[in-house]
């Protein structure tokens, strides 16, 4: 498939947001039948402390481990998605201990029709165990489950920033997304609220907005094409792109 034209949300976008507010123009637009996704082979990062950002517009609903991220799909995992019923449901393999963490997150999410802003904010340092995985959903912080989380151990390390590992984005094997993505961040080392990606204009709506942080070692800004005109081309600096695959670009 190819990328996509803004959405009318997008659009507005800087017109409503204050002096932060960012003009979103483009998306990419992913379709399972395709296996659109993109990959990259990372190197040493922080496996403890990172946080992802982005924004997605589902297009077809009632789809469940449809991988938005992804590492293997055996006990190897990094695993973020929704679940059948629209849930944003995440499941992760760790190290030093050995573990599994799990969370559902509980509110449904089947408007096909909106954007929306996610993201996910990690530190397993943390001594109290819901601050290790933080889950933001347009600018409000979501702390209820649909089954008891399991949260991940203090200092355990995901299998997220692993040197010489594949990561994906869009799906792997047979889970691929139908779904835009747009204005993707991953920020190394450190663990963001949403305030950082996004602020409520004086309509009380969540708009996109420029992070001006630091990126770390692999961090990325991905699908921000008023900088970087190729589909995975990485905007942050770093030079950390990733390979897009059965995706085309379009003007």
């Amino acid at each position: 498939m190819s990328l996509g034209s803004a959405s009318n949300f997008f659009l507005g976008a800087a017109s409503a947001a204050g002096g932060g507010g960012l003009e979103l123009l483009k998306s990419v637009r992913f379709n399972s039948a395709d296996s659109t996704n993109l990959n990259r082979t990372a190197t040493a990062g922080n496996r403890q402390t990172f946080t992802l950002s982005w924004w997605m517009k589902r297009c077809v609903l009632d789809e469940s481990n449809r991988r938005i991220f992804g590492k293997s799909t055996g006990s190897q995992q990094f695993s973020i998605m929704h679940d059948s019923n629209g849930r944003l449901y995440t499941y992760f393999n760790l190290d030093s201990p050995t573990d599994v963490s799990t969370q559902t997150f509980e509110p449904q999410y089947r408007d096909p029709s909106a954007w929306a802003h996610y993201v996910l904010a990690f530190d397993t340092t943390q001594s109290t165990d819901s601050d290790r995985i933080k889950f933001y959903y347009n600018g409000v912080q979501v702390t209820d489950h649909n089954t008891t989380p399991n949260w991940p151990t203090q200092n355990a390390s995901f299998k997220w920033n692993n040197a010489s590992d594949t990561y994906y984005i869009g799906g792997i094997s047979s889970y691929y997304i139908n779904a835009y993505l747009a204005d993707m961040y991953h920020v190394d080392g450190q663990q963001l609220d949403c305030t950082s990606f996004g602020e409520f204009d004086t309509n009380n709506v969540w708009r996109p907005k420029l992070y001006e942080g630091t990126y770390g070692t692999n961090g990325f800004h991905l699908f921000d094409f008023a900088n970087e005109s190729v589909i995975g081309n990485d905007s942050s600096g770093n030079d950390n792109d990733w390979t897009a695959n059965n995706l085309e670009n379009v003007t």
